[in-house]
C-alpha cells in the first residue's frame, strides 16, 4: 500500500527535526508529497509538551518521555491509499498461551477463509514494508485487533519491530480495476502467491468468559483499503535501549480509520494547489498518480 498525502497541518518542525526522533519523522515525511509536518498531530510545541516531558539524556540524544508509563511518541499518519500490493508475510506459528502478558508477545498466523481479510492483510503488510523502508527497522506482521467496525480497526497488539521479517520478494501490485470478489482467483493464478498459515495473521479479540478461546472480529469492510479513500493510520515511535547501549524509535502501528472516500478529489486539489504556486514540476502529482474512486 502507498500513500499520497493531501495535506500540510503546521509546525513544531524545527524542534522535531533536530532530534533523532525527527531523523525519523522526517524519514517517513519524505514518502509523502508535502511538508513533513503532515504527521503531527500537535499543533505547537506547547501541545507536543503537554502530552510528553523532553529531557537530554546525552548531548545527542533527544528522549520523548510519555508521562505516564510509556517512552513513546504518537503521530497520525493521514494519507490517501494510491495502490494496494499484495505482500507475503513470513512468520512463525507461536502457541498462545491464557495470560494476557503473554498474549502481548504472540502472534498466530492461520487461515481465516475469508477474502476481506485477506485483502486486509495484505494491505496492512505493505504498510508494515513501508515503515520499515522509512524508519530502516525491519516490520514484523504482529497485528492482534482489539476493535474493529466496518470503517476502523484498533490493534492490542501493534508491535512493527526488528524480531521477524517482512517478505518483500513476493510483492505484486493489483491492478487499477479489480473486482473485489475475484481478487483471490488473480492473486492465486499469478503463481506468486499461495494462500497458507505462513502468510495470513488472524485478526481476533480474546473472550475471558467462555474457555479463554478467540473470535474472529466482526467482518471488517475491505473498502477501507479501496484506492481513492482517505485514511488515517496512528503510528506509536516507541523508544527502546537496545544491546549496544543505543537507544531507538521503533514504530508500532495503532490504528487504521477510514476518514472518507474523496481521496482523489483530495489529490487533485493538492495538484492544483501545488500548479498554483508554480512549485517545481516533480514535486506536482502527475494524472497518473490521481486515482479515482472506486
Amino acid at each position: 500500500m502507498s500513500l499520497t498525502c493531501y495535506r500540510a497541518p503546521t509546525a513544531v518542525a524545527d524542534v522535531l527535526t533536530s532530534s533523532p526522533l525527527g531523523g525519523i519523522y522526517e524519514s517517513i515525511a519524505s514518502r509523502f508529497r508535502a511538508n513533513p509536518m503532515q504527521l503531527t498531530r500537535f499543533q505547537s510545541f506547547g501541545d507536543l509538551f503537554d502530552h510528553f516531558e523532553i529531557a537530554e539524556l546525552t548531548p545527542h540524544i533527544a528522549h520523548v518521555i510519555h508521562k505516564g508509563t510509556q517512552v513513546a511518541a504518537e503521530f497520525r499518519i493521514q494519507g490517501v491509499i494510491a495502490n494496494v500490493f499484495f505482500l507475503s508475510v513470513v512468520h512463525t506459528v507461536q502457541d498462545i498461551g491464557a495470560n494476557p502478558e503473554q498474549l502481548d508477545q504472540s502472534i498466530t498466523m492461520i487461515t481465516t477463509g475469508t477474502p476481506d481479510y485477506r485483502l486486509t492483510l495484505w494491505a496492512i503488510a505493505n504498510l508494515l514494508a513501508f515503515l520499515q523502508e522509512s524508519t530502516g527497522h525491519l516490520a514484523n506482521g504482529s497485528a492482534m485487533i482489539r476493535k474493529a467496525t466496518p470503517r476502523s480497526l484498533t490493534f492490542t497488539n501493534p508491535l512493527l519491530t526488528s524480531e521477524y521479517i517482512v517478505e518483500t520478494s513476493a510483492s505484486e501490485m493489483l491492478p487499477d480495476a479489480y473486482d473485489l470478489h475475484h481478487i483471490l482467483q488473480h492473486v492465486l493464478s499469478s503463481g506468486r502467491l499461495l494462500y497458507t498459515e505462513l502468510n495470513c495473521i488472524e485478526f481476533k479479540k480474546m473472550d475471558w468468559a467462555d474457555d479463554n478461546r478467540f473470535y474472529i472480529v466482526n467482518p471488517i469492510d475491505p473498502f477501507i483499503f479501496r484506492p481513492g479513500h482517505l485514511i488515517d493510520i496512528a503510528v506509536t515511535f516507541q523508544l527502546v535501549a537496545s544491546a549496544d547501549g543505543l537507544y531507538k524509535f521503533l514504530p508500532r502501528l495503532k490504528s487504521i480509520t477510514q476518514i472518507n472516500g474523496q481521496g482523489s478529489q483530495a489529490i487533485a486539489q493538492m495538484q492544483y494547489t501545488r500548479s498554483k504556486n508554480q512549485m517545481h514540476s516533480r514535486d506536482v502529482l502527475s494524472s497518473e498518480d490521481i486515482i479515482d474512486d472506486i
